[in-house]
């Protein structure tokens, strides 16, 4: 954000913290300095798509109402967290006997967003297109649907989020997919045990629901229809692994997750600032004659840091065990999406530790364009239990650099490439490139 336009923001603070804090009377405006303001008018600038009940349904304050300082930080910043404008202002003009009129600046970012991503890493090649639009008829109401390309296998996915839905602060999902994976298998020495191609088809539907801004639940059902349709020559897998292929069945699986989550991350365009701890535990519903044995639990914490001269610093922490019969839902750590410099589902095993972070800093910055560069350490471990993961001690880290090639102006438009410099381990796979931040 331009200097002017955040001390307008500023400025507009400390106005109303004079109004709302101040014991003196201005004998030019009768008592405008010995009540709190009251909000006489609201009014909306800039839209040119987006409902204005889209900003009105953020707002902690309404025509009327008493205004505090706190109240109007916190409306802002709630407008930012929709990711849906490059800029929020409030300006205050005041009237007398304390009352005020509230105007509300925006500039809305592009979110029709057809799409081209061609990511690399750790030995796996993800092609995706498709178009989609987290504001379907300004309204903020994310749809769309892609086209997904996995090592070569064909298949899509069609989706629509409500994150206000019936006007509250509650999430719904509905997502329908179908895709064919290929799955590469590696020995504990990071030696390849050959691979096996799976089908999956998903419905899924979830409501998560803000009970405080800090504080949400949720609820996720999944109903899975996995195929193993191939697997390459199983001379050099090891028994474990001949196990859970042989004994994997094409029943359908229904999945129940509860969700807990703690924390809040504000956005300001690319900087992010907070704390988010978010709990899953996933298992098979029985009530839904579903056999198969599956209990997973996840724990991911993120936390964020804005540092001089627009910088971030980011961490992210996960741990999780898997327990199934079925080998396609055991945890697959690799260079993806886990940990950089290593080939995609190199490490694989039932628990798993995870650590990432990264230091942002931009060389350009404007309102068009901004260039991040960014520097990481990478670290993972597995292990066949979560009390094992000290004892097992299979664990890898990776550090290098990269950068981001992002546009404010546009929701979601951040190129991304990575380089690990150094990691340990064998069966490295040095660059990663895609879309959007790594985490």
């Amino acid at each position: 954000m331009p200097f002017f336009k955040r001390s307008t923001l500023h400025l507009a603070c400390f106005f109303l913290f004079l109004l709302c804090g101040s014991s003196r009377a201005d004998h030019s405006l009768q008592h405008t300095t010995s009540k709190q303001p009251i909000i006489d008018e609201i009014i909306i600038k800039g839209l040119w798509r987006t409902e204005s009940n889209v900003i009105h349904r953020e707002l902690l304050f309404s025509k009327n109402d008493i205004l505090t300082t706190k109240a109007l930080l916190e409306s802002v910043q709630r407008l930012k967290n929709l990711k849906l404008f490059s800029k929020v202002i409030p300006l205050l003009k005041l009237k007398s006997n304390n009352h005020v009129i509230l105007t509300i600046e925006v500039e809305e970012k592009w979110t029709i967003i057809p799409y081209f991503n061609f990511a690399v890493g750790g030995g796996t090649t993800h092609i995706v297109s498709g178009i989609y639009d987290i504001n379907v008829f300004g309204k903020y109401v994310e749809s769309g649907f892609q086209y997904d390309n996995w090592n070569g296998e064909h298949g899509g996915a069609f989706w629509i989020h409500q994150p206000r839905f019936l006007n509250k602060r509650l999430l719904f999902k509905f997502e329908i997919a179908s895709n064919k994976y290929i799955r590469q298998l590696y020995t504990t020495d990071a030696i390849s045990q050959g691979s096996f191609r799976y089908q999956r088809k998903r419905f899924t539907l979830a409501l998560e629901k803000e009970i405080t801004p800090v504080f949400h639940l949720g609820l996720r059902g999944d109903l899975l229809d996995d195929t193993i349709e191939s697997t390459t020559a199983k001379t050099a897998m090891d028994k474990n692994t001949l196990s859970l292929l042989n004994s994997t069945n094409n029943d359908a699986d229904k999945l129940v997750t509860y969700i807990i989550e703690l924390g809040k991350l504000d956005l300001d365009l690319y900087l992010v600032k907070g704390y988010q701890s978010r709990l899953t535990y996933q298992h098979n519903a029985t009530i839904l004659n579903s056999n198969n044995k599956i209990r997973d639990l996840v724990w991911r914490n993120k936390f964020f840091w804005h540092l001089p001269y627009k910088g971030n610093l980011g961490v992210k922490l996960s741990l999780g065990r898997s327990e199934s019969e079925k080998i396609q839902h055991l945890n697959y750590i690799g260079g993806f999406i886990n940990i950089r410099g290593y080939r995609d589902g190199q490490f694989r095993d039932n628990a798993y530790w995870q650590f990432n972070t990264e230091y942002r800093i931009p060389s350009i910055r404007n309102q068009w364009v901004v260039l991040q560069h960014i520097f990481f350490i990478d670290a993972a471990g597995t292990a066949s239990e979560l009390n094992k993961l000290r004892i097992e001690k299979n664990s890898n880290i990776s550090a290098g650099t990269g950068f981001r090639l992002i546009s404010p102006k546009v929701y979601n438009f951040n190129g991304r490439l990575d380089i690990a410099i150094f990691g340990t381990g064998t069966n490295q796979n040095k660059i990663s490139l895609g879309a959007q931040q790594f985490f």
